[in-house]
């Protein structure tokens, strides 16, 4: 009997200190000044995140990466750089108590509106319809004399709207009226809004995935980076940039095969703004790149295909605008000159002229007061005819005269894994090959851009690729083009655009736009369809008016004539 009376007393003392327990979390919850310390809090972190450099996407979950660019802060952070790293604050928006802070947030407000909703509820559905005798008595109170009758009054109350209450004591008829009381619900979908933004932002956090591919015309690439139980693969058939005659693009879009575990489940076109979705997955077009270049090789001895790549050209290639004359005043040559011919450690390029017998070293040079074409007939040795020829000048050369009218930029890429002829002269000990593309357009023949590797029109040439580093000379392919270096054979397949693609799934984006619509039905009953309650008396002849509400309720209006 002791023991069964003890158990019980330990019962009900755990009990009590649970619930002693649960009421000071929920004082705590439903405090305002908890919540402004939170707010605070969170304000101090974003503004944290703002002033101190963030950890780049890439790099968070690359233990190496991550390495090096902590090595790159110290120079700014010196010994705190550890610090700021242990404490978060170089991920700030991931770091665990940034999300805790979040949370907390979001269990205060869901908190403060559970507890004011009884009040709201009896506020907006059972409001007082009779209030005392001494409110009609202040001086707030409207006063309208001159024998005003009740019925009048409720007739121009319910042609408003208005929905009224009459109640007679005795000589004294009192009225209640009220209009849009469930407007004074607005508060609460204001802080469900709030909710639900805090709660969309947890949910992106933590379960969104987001990823950004570049995949080139006719090439397909997984969307997950390991094996997936429902893995999906994005062909790009066609990506398609259009641009302005500044230059200014005027339409991306990207039609695009999705393979669910290697069976075609949709085709579709995608934009900027017009995304392609499969299994909750949103494809989106996030970029557009013009300068690729599809390059094979075959293996002559077997006839397969040992290398075949689209490669992505993104390097600048400086290269001088020439027009040639000959002795006899004929233009001999005018256009580009790739810079792709290694002579004596300096690059630049070999202009043939096979019917004088002529062969001239053409090269860039940079400096301070800009670029510089230096010409050199190689003929005569050290000592031949040279000439160092500004922009927009001309300068004579062993008879030819030279004009060097400007520079653009081809674009080029130094790749590796390109199969080298067994007889290949290579420029560089290391294999290294050299590709640069000319007459290369964004998205039309006219048109293209690209910040440093913005070209001029192409006069519809046809995409040229020079290869230099399996030839004594740079190779000279024209699309579709082959040439036969034993034991390969090279082909330029063509010139691709690249598309980029952001492939994103979040659960959060349903609560975001749940809450966006929340907050603008809160704000526009809150602002637009304020609540109006008056209170009437009528005695004695006397009208007396209390109104409660933004939108008080004019009395003399009422009356009318």
């Amino acid at each position: 009997m002791v023991t069964a009376l003890n158990l019980a007393r330990h019962r009900s003392l755990a009990a009590r200190a649970s619930a002693a327990a649960f009421y000071s979390v929920w004082r705590l919850l439903t405090s305002v000044r908890a919540a402004i310390v939170a707010v605070l809090l969170l304000a101090a972190a974003t503004l944290l995140g703002v002033l101190i450099p963030q950890a780049p996407a890439p790099v968070r979950d690359q233990p190496d990466l991550m390495a090096a660019w902590l090595e790159l802060q110290r120079e700014y952070f010196g010994g705190l750089t550890p610090v700021l790293h242990w404490s978060g604050l170089f991920d700030v928006f991931h770091a665990w108590w940034f999300l805790g802070l979040l949370a907390w947030l979001v269990l205060a407000i869901a908190a403060c509106t559970y507890n004011r909703l009884p009040g709201l509820w009896r506020q907006a559905f059972r409001p007082p319809r009779r209030i005392p005798d001494g409110l009609f008595e202040r001086s707030t109170a409207a006063k309208v004399s001159g024998g005003v009758a009740p019925a009048a009054v409720e007739r121009e109350l319910s042609r408003r709207r208005f929905k009224v209450w009459r109640r007679e004591e005795g000589d004294i008829t009192y009225l209640f009226a009220d209009r849009f009381a469930w407007a004074q619900l607005g508060t609460l979908a204001s802080h469900l809004a709030l909710i639900l933004f805090l709660v969309g932002a947890l949910v992106t956090r933590l379960d969104a995935f987001d990823t950004s591919m570049t995949i080139a015309e006719g090439e397909t690439a997984p969307v997950f980076p390991v094996k997936h139980e429902s893995q999906i693969q994005v062909q790009v058939l066609e990506a398609v940039g259009a641009f302005n005659q500044e230059g200014l693009p005027l339409d991306y879009h990207s039609d695009l095969v999705l393979y669910r575990n290697g069976q075609e489940a949709k085709r579709c076109t995608i934009t900027v703004n017009d995304p392609c979705s499969l299994d909750g997955y949103s494809f989106h077009q996030a970029g557009f790149f013009g300068f690729g270049a599809e390059l094979r090789v075959r293996d002559l001895r077997t006839g397969n295909a040992v290398y075949r790549e689209v490669l992505a050209l993104d390097g600048p290639l400086p290269s001088p605008q020439l027009a040639i004359w000959d002795s006899d005043g004929d233009t001999v040559f005018e256009g580009t000159v790739p810079q792709t011919d290694l002579v004596a450690g300096s690059l630049g390029a070999l202009v043939t002229f096979s019917e004088a017998g002529k062969v001239f070293w053409v090269g860039l040079k940079g400096g301070d007061v800009g670029w510089t074409l230096e010409v050199f007939d190689p003929s005569q040795g050290a000592a031949g005819d040279r000439a160092f020829i500004p922009v927009g000048e001309s300068a004579s050369v062993s008879g030819f005269m030279f004009r060097f009218a400007s520079v653009s930029s081809l674009p080029s890429l130094t790749p590796n894994g390109v199969p080298l002829p067994v007889t290949s002269q290579s420029p560089s000990d290391d294999g290294s090959v050299l590709l640069a593309l000319e007459n290369a357009v964004f998205g039309t023949w006219d048109v293209a851009a690209g910040g440093e590797l913005l070209l001029g029109e192409s006069g519809g040439e046809p995409p040229v690729l020079h290869i230099a580093g399996i030839a004594p000379a740079t190779v000279r392919l024209v699309e579709g083009d082959r040439v036969q270096l034993r034991p390969y054979e090279y082909e330029f397949v063509g010139s691709r655009n690249y598309a980029g693609i952001s492939v994103r799934k979040d659960r959060g984006d349903t609560l975001i736009w749940a809450a966006s619509g929340l907050f603008v039905i809160g704000l526009t009953l809150t602002l637009w369809l304020p609540r109006q309650r008056a209170w009437f008396r009528f005695k004695g002849g006397e009208l007396r008016v209390v109104s409660q509400g933004r939108g008080r309720v004019d009395a003399s209006t009422l009356v009318g004539e």
